[in-house]
């Protein structure tokens, strides 16, 4: 109990935090967003919301792929993969992300997966998800450029891979990875997330573009890299719901040397509004399809 209210508090106060700099850089500076608001390009802003699409589509074949590999003996289709994957997402609105993976894997068993296979995908998709954003990561800080490809060699390596998911699963008190992962599986399901991460990060630069149109296509590479580390590190502090605080300072942190701190924090504070919305509209889009046809299995 004692816990539970020390997580909830700091959760609270992460959020707290993180926009009381957040608002206080809005208003501070209120005739400067003022014009920015005031000027929107509603063309980049749907332009934004189509580019999120195929990221989401590449995601979820990813994730199909996973499964496939795991268990040869199941088949599962794309459109069911979509479907698990938009109504699993809202979960991690819920403070300590259990929600999204149990939901993933309550969904995915009901297609005959088992509970420690499905675990370890969604292992396996955390793991490609940040190391493919820390490779955009590498642009925005402009040097050690060699650093991501010596990463990448090591570990790809299926050796040092199985060791590596063998000593969390342990932690977690599961089943010793037993599947084979050669490098020509690897491979593909990394670039996967590269390209996931290029459609929301090209988004994300074309949501800037929307009320700040002197942003440089020079500094897309950087910005990539930005939102991308940013959705991680929200992901991974179990204590933020849906990664909130966490993202928006992170956005905040890193924006701070390209753009005017008050548009930098525009653009922490927008971008969760905008990513939230559509994820809310791939769940009435694609989730309410799936349930339907969950429920009628049942």
């Amino acid at each position: 109990m004692f816990f539970s209210f020390l997580r909830r508090f700091f959760s609270y106060l992460l959020i707290i935090i993180a926009f009381y700099f957040i608002f206080r850089n809005i208003f501070k500076n209120w005739n400067e967003i003022r014009i920015a608001l005031l000027n929107i390009n509603w063309y980049f802003l749907i332009f934004s919301y189509l580019l999120l699409f195929p990221s989401l589509f590449l995601y979820t074949y990813a994730w199909q792929l996973i499964l496939k590999e795991l268990d040869k003996e199941r088949n599962i289709s794309f459109s069911d993969c979509l479907g698990i994957v938009v109504v699993s997402n809202l979960g991690k609105y819920v403070p300590g992300k259990v929600w999204f993976a149990l939901s993933r894997i309550d969904f995915t068993k009901s297609f005959g997966f088992s509970e420690n296979k499905i675990f370890l995908g969604i292992l396996l998709e955390s793991f490609f998800l940040f190391l493919s954003a820390f490779f955009y990561f590498i642009f925005f800080l402009r040097k050690y450029f060699y650093l991501p490809f010596l990463f990448l060699l090591l570990i790809i390596t299926p050796n040092f891979f199985k060791l590596l998911f063998n000593f969390v699963l342990k932690i977690f008190k599961k089943e010793r990875l037993v599947v084979s992962f050669p490098i020509k599986k690897l491979i593909p399901l990394l670039f996967l997330y590269i390209l996931c991460w290029f459609f929301q990060g090209v988004a994300f630069f074309f949501l800037i573009k929307t009320f700040y149109f002197p942003i440089s296509f020079h500094n897309l590479l950087s910005l990539i890299g930005i939102y991308a580390l940013s959705w991680m590190l929200g992901f991974i502090v179990l204590i933020a719901p849906g990664g909130l605080g966490v993202r928006e300072g992170s956005i905040l942190l890193f924006l701070k040397d390209i753009f005017p701190m008050s548009i930098a924090s525009l653009i922490a504070l927008i971008s969760r509004i905008w990513i939230t919305i559509h994820e809310l509209l791939n769940f009435l889009i694609f989730g309410l399809i799936f349930l339907t046809k969950i429920r009628k299995r049942i």
